[in-house]
This record gives C-alpha cells, sequence and structure tokens, in this order.
C-alpha cells in the first residue's frame, strides 16, 4: 500500500458566511491501494450535529491511523469484500482519512438524494417560502418503491393529494422515495431554471452519472461543517438523515444509542450496461469523542448475491467502531 500526502489549506470560518470546500481528485492506478491523509481540523463546539471548521494544521503523522487501515482491510479479507469492497473512512474530528479503492467511479443511485436535499435548501435559505411550497400529486412520477408498500403505505404519495416542499424532502430522505425525489426536482426545474445548473458547477457535482466515495463524502463533510449551508439548514438536514428509516448495512453495525446520520442506495444497472450490481451506504457516526465518515460501495453479478453482502458490512461497520471506540484521539482544545 502507497501513502499519499495530502495538503491543503483551509480558511477561518467567521460569522454566516458559508465555506465550500471542494477536494480535487488523484487517480490510481492499482486496483485495492489504500491511501492514508495526515493533517488536523480545529472545530466549533456546541452544536448538536455540525461542527463547523475553524482551522487546520497540515503534517500530523497518525501511526494510529496505519493501524485501522490494518484491521479494515483484515476485516474486509475475512469477510470476504476486499475484492469487490471500495471504502472511505474520515475522522471528523482530527481530519484523517484512508480510502480503499475511494477514487474508483461508481454510480450513486439513491445516495444521490444527499444532493437534492443540499439543493433544495440551498435555494431555501434565498426564498424561504419555499419549503412552504404546495405540489399537487398525479402520479407525475411512478417508480419501485424502496421500502415495502404495506408497511409504510401511510408514508408514500397518495395521487391527487398536495404536500408541501418540506414534506417532500422529508419522505425523500427519510423513505428513500423516489417520486418524492422527482417531485422535487421538477419543482426546482419550474421555478428555477438554472439553478440547478449552476449547484452542479458550484459543488462539482452531478445529479446523474458516475461519482467516487471520496468526492461523495463531501457532501456528508458539507453538511457537518455547515459550510455549505447555514448551521440552521444543515442541522435540520443531518437530523433528517438521521431518521432514514433503512437500518441495515453500515447502520446495523453501531449501538442505538449512537446517532448515525444514512443514505444508500442500490444500483440495478439496465442489461444492456453489462455493469455490475451495488450497493451504496454512506454514514456520519455521532461518537461522543471521535465522530466519523464511512462510505462503502459493493458489487456483486447479481442483486440476490449483493444482498447476502449487506450483513457483512454491518460486521465491518461494527469492527470499525469498536476499533475507534478503544482509540480515543486528542483534539487540541477550540480557543
Amino acid at each position: 500500500m502507497k501513502k499519499n500526502l495530502i495538503l491543503f489549506l483551509v480558511g477561518v470560518l467567521f460569522g454566516s458566511v458559508p465555506l465550500l470546500l471542494y477536494f480535487g481528485r488523484k487517480n490510481q492506478s492499482e486496483s485495492s491501494k489504500t491511501v492514508l491523509s495526515d493533517y488536523r481540523e480545529i472545530r466549533e463546539t456546541g452544536h448538536r450535529y455540525i461542527e463547523p471548521l475553524l482551522e487546520c494544521d497540515a503534517d500530523i503523522m497518525s501511526p494510529r491511523l496505519q493501524a485501522l487501515d490494518t484491521e479494515i482491510t483484515t476485516k474486509m479479507e475475512q469477510l470476504h469484500l476486499r475484492d469487490a469492497t471500495n471504502v472511505y473512512y474520515r475522522n471528523l474530528r482530527t481530519g484523517l482519512w484512508l480510502g480503499i479503492n475511494e477514487n474508483e467511479k461508481i454510480a450513486p443511485a439513491s445516495l444521490s438524494k444527499v444532493l437534492i436535499l443540499l439543493a433544495v435548501y440551498k435555494k431555501s435559505e434565498e426564498y424561504p417560502a419555499l419549503l412552504d411550497e404546495e405540489f399537487l400529486y398525479a402520479n407525475q412520477f411512478l417508480f419501485a418503491r424502496n421500502l415495502d408498500t404495506e408497511e409504510y403505505k401511510d408514508m408514500v404519495l397518495e395521487n391527487g393529494k398536495k404536500y408541501t416542499v418540506s414534506d417532500l424532502v422529508a419522505r425523500m430522505i427519510k423513505y428513500s422515495d423516489n417520486e418524492s425525489a422527482s417531485s422535487l426536482q421538477y419543482i426546482l426545474n419550474k421555478h428555477y431554471p438554472d439553478f440547478l445548473q449552476s449547484f452542479e458547477q458550484q459543488t462539482h457535482m452531478e445529479f446523474d452519472g458516475e461519482i467516487s466515495l471520496k468526492d461523495y463524502s463531501n457532501m456528508f463533510r458539507m453538511l457537518y461543517n455547515a459550510s455549505y449551508l447555514n448551521r440552521v439548514n444543515s442541522e435540520k438536514a443531518l437530523s433528517l438523515l438521521t431518521q432514514s428509516q433503512y437500518k441495515m448495512g453500515l447502520v446495523a453495525g453501531i449501538p442505538n444509542e449512537i446517532e448515525v446520520a444514512s443514505k444508500f442506495g442500490y444500483y440495478d444497472p439496465p442489461p444492456e450496461a453489462h455493469e455490475k450490481f451495488r450497493f451504496n451506504q454512506c454514514q456520519i457516526v455521532f461518537h461522543p469523542e471521535n465522530p466519523y465518515l464511512l462510505c462503502v460501495s459493493s458489487a456483486s453479478e447479481s442483486l440476490p448475491e449483493l444482498r447476502s453482502a449487506i450483513p457483512q458490512l454491518e460486521q465491518l461497520s461494527k469492527h470499525i467502531y469498536e476499533w475507534v471506540n478503544a482509540h480515543p484521539v486528542e483534539v487540541p482544545p477550540t480557543k
């Protein structure tokens, strides 16, 4: 495994001015290379879900991160995940991260709903009335449900019923509802036709197309850092993500008393694409001392085979949590 040292400067965050961070991509030639980074971030505390970034120091080497890399790769080999799973881990207090194939481009599937969440809340900061705007649903967008329809029948969109934008956002995140997501994109395109394109340019992310786990993690980090949305909306967005009804995979590996903000997505490729099925999941684990971000993407030749691997991801998540819990990291006090 080869270490890449990534150095960058982060400005100090003052007042209500949001800071958008974009981290460039670095191509990898090895199929299963692990990348480690070394620097420290200093943050403002006192919020429930966010810790706004204040300052960072570079050139902080961490032997503990190398130890975690060994733990992750060994556990993945034991669970037979090594050859088919990409991983991105980041300690949100120290800023140290590691990745296994984290730059490989993947189809995000329902992970892209977090991008819609960011877009809606960003526009609402300019037009607060947007969240209270009503939308008449008339079966314009019909998709297969990501969660059991009978169990959640009271939470799916009903033909002929009006929903506020806030309602649609909640359903999109909590239930991964595709119809709510499409309705929100329709509303934004109708009322603000140039906004989504400028939003993609500003965030360096696209609603359609492939993305790497490392680049995708920027969305969760922007929420945690409150560096793109204001602090109220960053808290609100992460609160919604803690209410996701999907409790399998990475989430299942975390103790019930620990809050988790998460999003998942299944990629079911069209037959002509000759691509693998994928299960993607990204979560912030609000560990009281060492909150961290963990994203995975696991590939398989068939959907049943892919679903059978989800309990293994639970075991990987549990193993990482137990390691983090057993290795406290000293963080410099906020001045």
